[in-house]
């Protein structure tokens, strides 16, 4: 199976490990034996007896410094030291690396130091209690004083032997680059390959206890093909680069095993500070026979796994151990980091933790793009600085199962995504919280039987809920004060029936009442049929808390405040929806709000959410005061909804109060970044395709509507001052309100008191705002391209309307009537009313710096920009001012144009028959000349008269006839020509 590729490495890098490698290459300078050694410190002697030299050390530590070092093929160098704890420091002061290609025994320690480079021959054996073999120095002074420090800008150490040492002891190869090709071992010990240029080492007595890097490398490689064993004891490959672009890098292709033996368990470490670390072969820290499995890290700022890598840290008899990823970002599935299909196979041998930290290049983020599943009784671990993005399902369906989730931000679950944990025992921790896992509704309710949970619990749906089959007369949980997670599931087939009028069931839903502090997440409720008296809701009743990432479908029915998601709602709601059709049935006296998602909003906020069911009242016992309908929300008393959208139609009966496709009522309130798409219909007091009514300083901006809004008000069938408002966007506006930067396209029509394209009635502000629809209206109403009716203290101020405007007493293409100001505005659609204007059918405001271009036509009275600009009530006479201001009927215009243009060419025509005609009546005239002359001539022969007088007589008449008729003819042709032209001059 083909293996993963390595983390990617910047080419200058690239370029420095190639120079490295090309350095551990170069053929090395074999020597017999070790030579010109002289002890400089410590007490020891040097021998040597045929192809042996022993080295006799009497101090607990000794330096040697040796011109060169090395053991061929066939020789041995042995140690003979003091005990376990003795060291001995050799150090290379000549120019040639050393190449060890014999045997090298040592009952003590021993450090050989040679920055030239260090090579074990494939043939060759290493045994002592300790051996550290490094390319970096170390000053005689740190290594007398116990300190363990080696630096410099070391060579290559390369093992391609057999380097072992006894239980507790420990390996250690430091260099610039440090490859294993060989075998080590270090049983119940530690081996350690390191790269940079400065290493610490800590020891306890004469074992090993850690290794830090302290400074990087400019090309630091390690790489493992080989062989490292360290049963009981601890493997570490490290490398350090001098910074990002030198980045380090540890490969291992090889066998890293540190598996428990007597109760001791084994780790592994591969750790690629600032670098990448590319992970293959098999890493074994198990515990086979008795005890736990140990641990096992790989960390980098990259990590990557080959495809077909081994990892194990399970037990036969005691806990599986534990396998830490530690990168900056991550990423599972296909392209990746780590394939999905991998990740579910490791988590059949460890607990598997990955923790994704921010770093260079790094969003801190850690992705879960395809699916992961495992059937053990293991544990993943999902650790983010910033969020956890999963966007595939998370199965566990073992007994004791588990997972924990810890973020510095959030945890986000994608649409299709979802966490299960189906197995008894299972367990889920989130930023160290333990969660009690629900499996079905009975579970749920039982919740509310213990009040410490109902307060403080925090639960999660452990799969999907399959509700159907039954019927509640009440919410299944009464009271939620806690987090309840649903990770992704779904209660499917929810049916409540609560509808009792005598004792008013308030709070009907999955859950009646979230309380001040609960979290409601990641959860749906699916083809519901819930029907209740108030605060209903197929999610939640009544909302005092967080409601996120949640849905619902079906449908949802409710006497008084009613949503598809939420029935009333006073804490937040973000990034939910609604499919559900919502319905509302007779209302008792009191204001009753019903919504796509939400029934009521008060001093809550809404955020990117959305509703798509139909929205509908069908009862026609309604309260006409007392009903606010919205695709989205009904009313919303302060509060905000941000970047929203409704798309189901919404329909009322007649005598409702206010209707809109996404929000029936925004009092003291604010909407933006969102839009409606739904038809409004019905015969409501306010309609708007965004929203019915503006109450006090409530705000739009940056919003749209694209539904067409029908309003049928019979009450508005009479004079202009009834009943009834409609707008493309809004129905009406308050004093206190603002529309900004805001536009609706559809069509508004039908019977209203004022009818808009964008405001049906006008209190508030208006700026740069428009509407493209056409507006029709009827006979007593105000009817305006933007608003039906701007009052007095109302202002338009840079906005535009396009839409025809057909019908109304005051008709207008920018307002039916102004009784505020409209300023730097214009409308281009063609109007047509009663009393008609470009921009306003009747002005008694202020207009200012605008313009219309349609062309204006009415029964009673038309203006170029106002069909009247006074009006008279009670004796008393109001007129409107207009300054700066301008009328172009553009299509009548353009038709001017085009007639000026036709008599243009009836007139070149005439002119071309005038002159046919005059050229004939030339050549007739000519040929009575010919003829008068043959005439003459027969005169003068008196003998030839007799038989050419008729003949020519005749001739000479009809040429006299034929050139009178053409004169005459030429002179119609042009009286007739200019006759055409100054008439098409006065049209």
């Amino acid at each position: 199976m083909p293996r993963r590729a390595a983390p990617p490495i910047s080419l200058p890098v690239l370029r420095r490990l190639s120079a490295a490698l090309a350095a551990l290459a170069l053929p090395p300078l074999a020597l017999a034996a070790p030579s010109g050694g002289e002890v400089v410190l410590g007490s020891a002697t040097i021998s040597r007896s045929g192809t042996a030299t022993t080295i006799d050390q009497s101090s607990a530590r000794a330096v040697i410094d040796w011109r060169s070092f090395g053991i061929a093929s066939g020789e041995q160098v042995n140690f003979v030291q003091p005990d376990r704890s003795a060291i001995a420091l050799n150090r290379v002061i000549g120019n040639e690396r050393s190449v060890i290609d014999g045997v090298l025994r040592a009952n003590g320690q021993v450090f050989l130091v040679n920055s030239n480079g260090v090579l074990f021959g494939a043939g060759s054996s290493v045994s002592a209690a300790g051996i550290v073999a490094s390319t970096l120095d170390i000053s005689n002074t740190d290594f007398i004083a116990g300190r363990q420090v080696f630096a410099g800008g070391g060579g290559a150490v390369e093992n391609d032997g057999r380097i072992s040492v006894p239980e507790g002891g420990y390996v250690a190869l430091l260099g610039g680059a440090v490859r294993n090709g060989g075998g080590i071992e270090a049983p119940k010990g530690m081996a350690a390959l390191a790269a940079g240029n400065r290493v610490t080492l800590t020891f306890a007595g004469d074992s090993l206890l850690g290794l830090s890097l302290d400074a990087g490398g400019l090309a630091a490689l390690v790489e493992n093909g080989g062989a490292i064993v360290a049963d009981g004891g601890r493997i570490l490959l490290t490398a350090r680069g001098a910074d990002e672009l030198a980045g380090a890098q540890v490969n291992t292709t090889g066998l890293l095993r540190a598996r428990t033996i007597d109760d001791l368990k084994g780790g592994i470490v591969v750790l690629a500070e600032g670098g990448g670390a590319h992970v293959a072969g098999t890493l074994d820290a198990s515990a086979p026979a008795v005890g736990d499995g140990g641990f096992i890290e790989t960390s980098g700022r990259k990590v990557g796994f080959a495809d077909d890598v081994v990892i194990t840290t399970a037990a036969a008899s005691g806990r599986t151990g534990r396998l830490l990823i530690d990168p900056d970002g991550f990423t599972i599935g296909s392209g990746g980091d780590i394939g999905a299909g991998l990740l579910s196979t490791l988590l059949a041998s460890n607990d598997i933790d990955i923790e994704s930290t921010m770093g260079s290049g790094s969003d801190g983020n850690l992705r879960v793009n395809e699916a992961v599943s495992w059937s053990a009784g293991t544990r993943l671990g999902l650790k983010a600085t910033h969020d956890i993005l999963v966007n595939a399902p998370i199965t566990a369906t073992g007994a004791g199962a588990g997972l924990t989730l810890d973020y510095g931000g959030d945890y986000k679950l994608a649409g299709g995504a979802s966490v299960t944990l189906s197995g008894a025992g299972a367990s889920l921790a989130i930023n160290g919280t333990q969660y009690q896992l629900v499996h079905g509704l009975a579970e749920l309710a039982a919740l509310d039987d213990n009040d410490e949970y109902a307060a403080n619990g925090h639960y999660a749906l452990a799969q999907d809920i399959d509700a159907s089959g039954a019927t509640h007369p009440t919410s299944v949980l009464g009271t939620l004060g806690g987090t309840l997670a649903g990770m992704g599931h779904t209660v499917d087939g929810l049916r409540i029936v609560a509808d009792d009028l005598v004792n008013y069931a308030y709070g009907v839903g999955l859950v009646g009442i979230a309380s001040n502090g609960s979290v409601i997440r990641d959860i749906g409720v699916t083809n519901a049929d819930v029907t209740g008296y108030s605060w209903v809701g197929a999610l939640v009743g009544m909302n005092r808390g967080s409601v996120s990432n949640a849905w619902a479908s079906g449908q949802v029915t409710g006497n008084y405040v009613t949503g598809g998601l939420v029935g009333f709602n006073l804490g937040s709601i973000a990034a939910s929806h609604s499919s559900a059709s919502v319905t509302g049935g007779t209302l008792d006296p009191g204001f009753g709000s019903i919504g796509g998602l939400v029934g009521r909003s008060t001093n809550g906020t809404i955020s990117d959410s959305w509703a798509s069911g139909k929205v509908t009242v069908v009862s026609s016992n309604v309260n006409v005061s007392a009903m606010a309908i919205g695709g989205l929300v009904g009313d919303v008393i302060r509060g905000s909804i941000v970047d929203s959208h409704a798309t189901g139609d919404v329909t009322v009966p007649v005598q409702t109060n206010a209707a809109g496709g996404l929000v029936g009522m925004l009092s003291y309130a604010s909407i933006s970044g969102s839009y409606a798409t739904g038809d409004v219909t019905g015969g409501g007091w306010y309609l708007g395709g965004l929203v019915a009514q503006m109450y006090g300083a409530a705000s739009i901006s940056d919003s749209w509507a694209s539904g067409d809004v029908v309003s049928s008000n019979l009450l508005s069938l009479h004079s202009f001052g009834g009943y009834g408002r409609a707008g493309g966007l809004v129905g009406a506006t308050s004093a206190e309100s603002s529309v900004t930067g805001s536009h609706a396209t559809g069509m508004v029509s039908g019977l209203a008191d004022a009818l808009g394209g964008l405001v049906g009635e006008n209190y508030g502000a208006i700026t740069g705002s428009y509407a493209t629809g056409a507006v029709i209206g009827n006979p007593g109403s105000a009817t305006g391209g933007l608003a039906g009716a701007n009052y007095e203290g109302g202002s338009i101020t840079g906005s535009h309307a396009t839409g025809d405007v057909t019908g109304g007493l005051y008709a207008g293409g920018l307002a039916g009537s102004n009784a505020g100001r409209i300023a730097d505005s214009y409308a281009s659609g063609n109007v047509n009313g009663k009393l008609a204007g470009g921009l306003a059918g009747l002005n008694l405001g202020v207009i200012d710096g605008s313009n219309a271009t349609g062309s204006v036509t009415s029964e009673d009275g038309t203006g170029g920009l106002v069909g009247s600009n006074s009006f008279t009530s009670n004796s008393v006479e109001y007129t409107g001012t207009i300054t700066d201001s301008s009328y172009r009927d553009v299509a009548a215009e353009h038709a001017e144009q085009l007639r000026q243009e036709e008599a243009a060419r009836e007139r070149q025509v005439l002119r071309q028959r005038g002159d046919a005609a005059g050229a004939a009546a030339g050549s007739i005239q000519r040929e009575t000349a010919r003829a008068s002359a043959q005439a003459a001539s027969a005169a003068s022969a008196p003998s030839a008269m007799p038989q050419r007088a008729p003949a020519l007589t005749e001739m000479l008449t009809v040429l006299e006839r034929s050139r009178y008729s053409a004169g005459v003819r030429s002179i119609e042709l042009d009286e007739g020509g200019e006759r055409k032209a100054q008439e098409g001059a006065a049209r």
